[in-house]
């Protein structure tokens, strides 16, 4: 109880397991042992998003990010929540924001190409794409920016690569 690390393991595996009440309680108890750190915050929001929650998701990413504003982790998940509740508007400069704050992050990249694509600035996010494109990125948004930039409809791509659906 007193390894930060491992409790941090301890909610990861229970938030895999689909254990949501316990990824609270570690989730909790890491914050309750770091309470100025962001660390606990963001990894509950991105837990929170992952499981359905984007208000809640919302409320842990905002702690995270007054913790530390220059974390570029909370400000995506946030806009990855406002996506999924359809502030696609809301959730554009969010990730403008995460991108001053990491520029090579591949999934930020991706994830700003998709809202702005849902806000019908297609040119906007084919440049994001084409970013994104020359960037690390996991073979679920590997797949989306090709389809993408080949003009495709990539059906059930989700922002995050958690298998949760399409924002």
């Amino acid at each position: 109880m007193d390894c930060y690390r491992c409790l941090a393991v301890r909610a990861e595996i229970a938030d895999l397991e689909r254990d949501w009440a316990g990824a609270d309680r570690w989730f909790a108890e890491l914050d309750r042992q770091s309470p100025h750190t962001p660390f606990a915050p963001s990894g509950w929001a991105q837990s929170l998003l992952a499981r359905g929650d984007p208000d809640g998701a919302i409320a842990k990413a905002k702690l995270a990010h007054q913790r530390a504003p220059h974390f570029a982790d909370p400000l995506e998940t946030w806009g990855e929540a406002l996506a999924r509740k359809g502030d696609y508007a809301g959730a554009a400069p969010l990730f403008a924001q995460a991108a001053e704050r990491a520029p090579r992050w591949g999934h930020n990249q991706v994830a700003w190409g998709e809202t702005l694509m849902r806000l019908g600035r297609v040119q906007d996010a084919r440049t994001h794409y084409l970013t994104a494109r020359s960037l690390d990125l996991t073979p679920t948004d590997r797949a989306a920016v090709e389809a993408r930039l080949a003009g495709g409809v990539v059906s059930g791509f989700s922002l995050r690569d958690t298998g949760s659906g399409l924002v």
